[in-house]
């Protein structure tokens, strides 16, 4: 029995040490804050007997894991030149190479046995090779995502570095043949890098999201994503590993999701309906529940809207069928 309250009393101390650790890493953090507040009630009621500290220990730890917030982590890097500037991509027969300021940081290789660095299997259909990392700079590896932002890429690393000072956020990205990211745009700039696969880049301003820009990415290439402007990442026959680098906001999620404008909304309904690239009505009624699953309830109403007014209009009997069993079918145009 005494050894038991010997090892809970250790358990408890080492919860309330990695908290106190947190916390001096954390210091001015909103989130820390609250811990803080929370950690100083439960010592004060006696954290041996409370399963209040398991519970804090727990949800600081899944904190910690996800945002990777370990600033004594950090790789440091000064430039004399913009970041854009400083991100090359070498290619050979062996390998796709990726440098930050002449270090290589992450090498991708079909066919190479041996590299120096971290190794990571890609065996999918669509891509097979090694990814070989830089450890001193990635830190994190098969990290998750958040589950709101409906993106089909797999983060395989990612790193957070200082640029003269500055915070800023890497990743590693593999995403299957036929898939998309989610769409999103951020109040700093980005770049990214196609390490190897092929993927196609689609931007859009903020400020008027019927104008699109549509860029092949080929390895090799690097893009750099102005701020404010819309971006998604598809790809089509292969697959696709990308790596995006971008500034980060202390204390701030620059991962914004506008719904779409009602312009564009017809505008991409129009394109299903008119583009005659569907065998039967039954196909194009398919591919507008497929635009329609991703919306949120507001564009959805709009959506309603959009295709209760196109029936009124429209003279092609055809179309006003498809158009009619849309409007119908509740499960498909109704939130």
């Amino acid at each position: 029995m005494a050894g038991e309250d010997s090892y809970g009393y250790r358990k408890t101390t080492k919860k309330i040490s990695y908290l106190e650790d947190f916390l001096s890493r954390h210091n001015g953090d909103n989130y820390a804050k609250d811990v803080r507040e929370e950690l100083n009630r439960i010592i004060k009621d006696n954290p041996y007997t409370s399963d209040k500290l398991d519970r804090l220990y727990s949800d600081v730890m899944k904190k910690d894991k996800k945002s990777s917030w370990n600033h004594r982590d950090y790789a440091h890097v000064s430039l004399d030149r913009p970041l854009a500037d400083a991100l090359k991509i070498h290619q050979d027969k062996r390998a796709s190479t990726l440098y930050l300021d002449g270090i290589s940081i992450v090498c991708f290789s079909e066919k190479m046995v041996y590299h120096v660095g971290k190794k990571i299997d890609i065996t999918e259909k669509d891509m097979q090779g090694s990814l070989y990392f830089n450890t001193d700079f990635f830190k994190s590896f098969d990290v998750s995502k958040s589950k709101k932002s409906g993106s089909d890429m797999r983060n395989i690393a990612k790193t957070f570095f200082k640029v003269d000072g500055k915070n800023h956020v890497a990743l590693v990205q593999y995403m299957p043949s036929g898939k998309s990211s989610s769409e999103h745009y951020h109040t700093l700039g980005e770049v990214i890098m196609q390490l190897a696969g092929r993927s196609f880049l689609e931007l859009r301003p903020v400020d008027n999201d019927t104008e699109k820009e549509v860029f092949e990415l080929n390895p090799g290439d690097i893009k750099t994503i102005s701020p404010r402007y819309l971006h998604i990442v598809r790809t089509y026959d292969e697959g696709s590993l990308t790596v995006p680098i971008k500034q980060t906001i202390n204390g701030k999620k620059d991962h914004i999701y506008p719904e779409k404008s009602t312009d564009r909304l017809i505008g991409e309904i129009e394109d299903i309906i008119s583009i005659p690239h569907y065998n039967s009505g039954n196909e194009t009624i398919v591919a507008l529940k497929k635009y329609c699953e991703p919306l949120t309830n507001s564009e959805m109403n709009k959506v309603r809207k959009i295709i209760e007014k196109r029936l009124e209009e429209e003279k092609n009997p055809n179309v006003k069928d498809i158009l009619a069993r849309l409007i119908k079918d509740r499960y498909s145009l109704t939130p």
